[in-house]
């Protein structure tokens, strides 16, 4: 194979094929490839400003003339090649950085140089020169020597001054957060501590401690644990399940029997067959502390005597007092009166809390929920497309329902209805006042009571109003007597004073015969007066009756047969001094 020889002796360039073997490369072309070599990486060196590496001598030459091969040849230029890599300095990419600085900066200023008037006396050629004339040197950066005092403290290295160190704080909000309330508690304890100091020991205790006040964090939720509601139903479910299964246990006890004979014999007396019941037993109960039988009680017996001081002593056994069942001195609570607007308010909050506990069963399936109220109204919007398929069927249902819903309603009203005996029970107990411990009296005088509806208006209405009295009939003074409650009092004050017309039957003659006695007083005009009201301990009459009275002796004795002659002598008085006085 022929060999190319690149730039020959002769030095023209020429490629001149040759005939050569590899191996027949002369001593002086290795040589002068070399030097080329090492004159190209000097001038490398000196274009990046890097320290320049001698070149290593060339290996030395053969002894005898010997020839070099091509593999011994590039072996030399490897090992070259590997010994200038290893003298070249590595650089950090802030050193690479600067290089290029100086290397623009260099070729700015030979630029420049050539051309002096070009940027002469401004700033930005100042600063340039200015630049350029400074030597940037990267900064070296060595730990700062630690220097402590015999106390521990830092101190500076120059002044002997303790130093204080910068301490680095945490920057979540949450640390910050936990320091701040630390550096708040110990200035806290510092001030407590300060305070303790002052105070003299005689009013310090230390086992005393002082709880900070703290504000209690408001909760806007309060979450149930997870099953709390699934219990409560399992509860409710199992109570519901065990009183279904006691009722079908006292069904089934009803029907054998077994009920009616375990209430007689917890009602059924115990009977003790060595005591016939019939038998009257030979020594009471209350003797028997003192005998056994009938013959120790007899007097003559031997040791009656000693038995009888033994069993019978001096002292006497008092019952035990106990308190009275009503305390008369307490006050008595006056029920609150609501207006309509509060009582409609509790009315609502109790249908609320009722729907939602129905509503809570529902939720737990302990009650099933209620069938839609439908009506021939909402029909269409209730059952949909049911209504549109079977119109007819649909609505045959919806009436029947209306009609159910009608039924149960006046059944609920008929069952809440009162019969004639509770209605008259229900007006007889509003009417009566409870007088067990006061009783209200009144004394009426009138004029004239014999017209018979005037009569029967004074008996009928004290009877309604369940009071008691008497009316004492004269021929010169009617005294009506009633005893009953506050508010009988007062219905029956207002009949006697507004309500019945003492004039009104008078006839025509009487009405002129009274014009004409004119001269008589104004409390004669008066057909009705109340002579007295007042209240006692007791009733002293029974239901209102009508007593005549011809002699003023007989009515007198009527009263005093009661125990209230006083009344007859106060009303009979009194219409005695206005007759004298007109």
């Amino acid at each position: 194979m022929a060999a190319v020889d690149r730039g020959g002796e002769n030095g023209d360039g020429f490629d001149k094929p040759r005939k050569r073997r590899f191996t027949d490369i002369d001593e002086s072309q290795g040589r002068a490839k070399a030097a080329r070599n090492g004159e190209e990486h000097e001038s490398r060196s000196k274009t990046s400003a890097r320290p320049v590496v001698e070149s290593a001598p060339l290996a030395a030459e053969p002894p005898g003339g010997q020839r070099l091969t091509m593999e011994e040849m590039k072996k030399i230029v490897e090992e070259r090649r590997q010994q200038v890599m290893k003298s070249m300095p590595v650089l950090t990419a802030d050193e690479l950085r600067l290089k290029r600085t100086r290397e623009l900066q260099a070729k700015i200023s030979a630029t420049l140089a050539g051309k002096p008037d070009l940027l002469a006396g401004t700033n930005f050629f100042k600063s340039l020169q200015a630049q350029s004339a400074l030597t940037v040197t990267p900064p070296v950066s060595k730990p700062t020597p630690l220097i402590l005092d015999n106390e521990g403290r830092t101190i500076d290295l120059v002044t002997g001054k303790a130093v204080t160190l910068e301490q680095r704080g945490p920057t979540l909000k949450a640390n910050i957060r936990a320091k701040r309330r630390e550096d708040f508690k110990a200035v806290q304890d510092k001030v407590a501590d300060e305070v303790r100091g002052e105070e003299p020991a005689d009013f310090y205790d230390a086992r005393v401690t002082s709880k900070q006040p703290t504000r209690s964090r408001r909760t806007l939720f309060k979450f149930h644990e997870k099953g709390t509601f699934v219990k409560m139903g399992q509860m409710i479910r199992a109570t519901a399940q065990l009183e279904k299964l006691q009722g079908e246990i006292a069904q089934a006890a009803k029907k054998t029997g077994i009920t009616s004979a375990t209430a007689l014999a917890r009602i059924a007396p115990k009977k003790n067959d060595s005591v016939d019941s019939g038998m009257i037993p030979e020594v009471e109960w209350w003797d028997y502390p003192l005998a056994q039988n009938q013959e120790m009680l007899d007097p003559d017996s031997a040791d009656f005597a000693s038995r009888m001081d033994k069993a019978v002593t001096n002292l006497v056994e008092h019952p035990v007092q106990l308190a009275p069942s009503i305390d008369k001195d307490k006050p008595v609570a006056l029920p609150m009166m609501l207006t309509q607007k509060e009582r409609k308010k509790l009315r609502r909050q109790s249908r609320r809390e009722k729907l939602k506990e129905e509503q809570e069963k529902q939720r737990l399936g302990l009650a099933a929920p209620p069938e839609p109220k439908v009506k021939m109204a909402n029909l269409m919007r209730v059952l949909g497309s049911e209504a549109v398929q079977d119109p007819t069927k649909v609505e045959a249902q919806v009436r029947a329902q209306i009609a159910k819903r009608r039924k149960t309603h006046e059944t609920a009203n008929a069952t809440r209805k009162l019969s004639e005996a509770e209605k008259r029970q229900k007006k007889v107990k509003k009417m009566k006042e409870d007088t067990t411990e006061e009783v209200q009296i009144a004394i009426y005088r009138v004029k004239d009571l014999t017209h018979p509806a005037k009569k029967f208006k004074v008996e009928t209405n004290a009877n309604q109003l369940h009071m008691t009295g008497v009316v004492a009939l004269n021929k010169e003074i009617n005294i009506v007597v009633v005893e009953g409650g506050p508010k009988q009092q007062k219905k029956f004050k207002r009949l006697m004073l507004n309500r019945i017309k003492w004039n009104d039957e008078k006839t025509r003659g009487e009405a002129a015969e009274a014009s004409s006695l004119s001269e008589v007083g104004s409390s004669m005009a008066k057909s009705c007066e109340l002579v007295w009201e007042g209240s006692a301990k007791k009733r002293h009459f029974g239901p209102v009756k009508f007593k005549v009275c011809p002699a003023d002796t007989a009515a007198r004795d009527l009263f005093k047969k009661h125990g209230v002659e006083e009344y007859w002598d106060l009303a009979y008085g009194a219409a005695i001094l206005e007759s004298t006085d007109y």
